[in-house]
């Protein structure tokens, strides 16, 4: 079973962080993250930028340069999702290390 983790961000550079690192430390690793900047008027892109740099596990970036809203950026997603599951997840969001490991388990 491979995922896509679908992951939009608006103005989040002060929880980018801390979400990807909960990506980093997941037990399952057959999964790819689709981050997408929602044309963020903060420094969420260059923060992503830097995050991408040390990630442990594919990213799918995708940087709009304006806002198109969840729904825009959940469909953007779909189309170059690779994984035969969908997850999606907010920006500030946080899971347990084990949590996609759970998800397998329990589909």
């Amino acid at each position: 079973m491979t995922a896509s983790v679908i992951f939009s961000t608006y103005n989040s550079e002060d929880w980018l962080e801390k979400t990807i690192i909960g990506f980093s430390v997941q037990t399952f690793k057959d999964f790819e993250l689709i981050l997408i900047n929602d044309g963020s008027t903060d420094n969420s892109h260059e923060v992503a930028l830097e995050l991408m740099k040390t990630a442990n596990f594919k990213i799918n970036y995708i940087n709009n340069t304006k806002n198109q809203h969840k729904m825009a950026c959940f469909s953007q997603a779909i189309g170059v999702a690779k994984g035969e599951f969908l997850l999606p997840f907010d920006s500030d969001d946080e899971c347990t290390p084990d949590a996609l490991a759970i998800f397998k388990k329990e589909f």
